[in-house]
């Protein structure tokens, strides 16, 4: 007896099929109620049977069919897909420019390809009767389980495919968590090019990982069209108080480093421009973990620059186990204040107290720094950088911003105790 199949529409944002088809469905049987692992419909497109040859012309997609364990069903591959596992997979294009024609002669099952792919390479390839996939890239986790579980339906169907999904995003999403950074949070932004429509937003996955790499993105103020104009950018990084990072795709640095906007930022006078492949923020799979992992070393291999020392220069010497804080004071304290007010951080004269104003400056200069400590406490890492040529300068000196205040509201500015000579402010 003929059965008659019921297709039950599934709304997927995230898999994108034929001419911008974004519905999904899976299908049931009308008579027992139960639903069947195929056929799986995507758009105008139906998978009958559990594909066994995939031509992949995305690199995200790939990445993502490797953490779920289908590389073996993988027989084409644009040169944009340079993940180990697949480097026994021949190369058809780039993921821009895919070889089609030599594509449609494989006969793959189901074509993955980007869902920004030109529509003459998608008209191609479904001219000859292949199923072609155009899938967007999930902007944040709920997507990224949704997409997940509807590759995974396509590749062995809807019952089976769903708890696949699921069992693989998660542990994706997992392995995220185990690698998250515990450092202090810097601020900064990522760019894929030097424009105004390049940054990573906070609508973008790749959002989520610069934050688990402990990078507090400041592309959350996009203008109307969701960019984030350099002005923005420029305007963050004079900003005191914190310590502000450019991030950027590999080769750009220079090209900021040459630009008129940049000229005279912290970033650049501080050198914290970090280079950081796109790949890392753009694959939603095994990537994105080792991802997560790369930017926070290139952070901390940023901050470990340690220059000259010039402790000789100030007369002191540091030793393991040094630390300054509240109510101490002798010749270190006075040489630290120095240190500070050389660095434009110190509001007061160098005393040789270390009372709250030297605490203050103590703490801004780790902030801007980059450092670890962040309490104001003097301990040996807070003084290695201060009395190194690797520390970074305050942009404006507080006495001059604050000797303006102090002339405009006619107050004295307010100092420490003398030299040595009191044990309270």
């Amino acid at each position: 007896m003929l059965r008659k199949i019921l297709a039950i529409s599934l709304c997927a944002i995230t898999l994108a099929a034929a001419a911008g088809c974004n519905n999904f469905s899976t299908t049931i049987d009308k008579f027992t109620g139960n639903q069947e692992e195929y056929p799986v419909n995507v758009g105008h497109n139906t998978i009958t049977t559990k594909p066994q040859k995939i031509a992949v012309l995305d690199d995200n997609v790939a990445d993502i069919l490797i953490a779920c364990g289908y590389s073996d069903k993988i027989v084409a591959k644009t040169k944009d897909c340079n993940q180990e596992e697949l480097k026994n997979v021949k190369e058809y294009g780039t993921d821009a420019k895919p070889d089609t024609a030599s594509i449609n002669k494989l006969n793959p099952n189901v074509v993955f390809t980007t869902d920004s792919i030109e529509y003459s390479y998608y008209k191609s390839m479904a001219d000859s009767d292949t199923v072609v996939l155009r899938i967007k890239p999930a902007s944040d986790i709920k997507e990224l389980k949704l997409l997940y579980k509807n590759l995974c339906r396509v590749m062995e169907g809807s019952i089976t495919g769903e708890k696949s999904g699921e069992k693989f995003v998660n542990k994706v999403l997992k392995s995220m968590e185990a690698v998250k950074s515990k450092n202090n949070v810097v601020k900064g932004c990522y760019l894929f090019k030097l424009d105004d429509k390049s940054a990573v937003t906070t609508d973008m996955f790749a959002n989520t990982i610069l934050e688990y790499a402990g990078v507090q993105n400041i592309a959350v103020d996009t203008d109307k069209n969701g960019a984030m104009p350099i002005s923005r950018i420029i305007a963050a990084d004079k900003q005191e108080g914190f310590a502000f990072y450019v991030l950027c795709e590999k080769g750009l640095k220079n090209k900021i480093l040459q630009s008129d906007e940049f000229k005279s930022s912290n970033v650049v006078n501080k050198n914290r421009i970090v280079e950081i492949p796109s790949v890392y923020l753009t694959r939603q799979g095994n990537t994105a973990v080792q991802g997560i992992k790369y930017i926070e070393s290139q952070l901390a291999k940023q901050k470990q620059v340690k220059g000259e020392s010039l402790t000789e220069d100030y007369g002191i010497e540091l030793y393991d186990g040094i630390s300054y804080s509240l109510d101490d004071q002798d010749y270190v304290v006075l040489a630290l204040q120095q240190r500070l007010d050389d660095l434009g951080y110190l509001p007061i004269n160098p005393t040789g107290f270390y009372g709250d104003s030297t605490a203050s400056a103590v703490k801004e200069f780790q902030v801007n720094n980059g450092l670890n400590r962040r309490d104001g406490v003097a301990d040996y890492e807070t003084l290695e950088r201060l009395f190194s040529t690797a520390a970074y300068s305050r942009s404006t000196p507080i006495k001059e911003s604050t000797n303006s205040t102090v002339q405009a509201q006619g107050q004295v500015q307010a100092t420490e105790p003398a030299t040595f000579e009191v044990t309270v402010e």
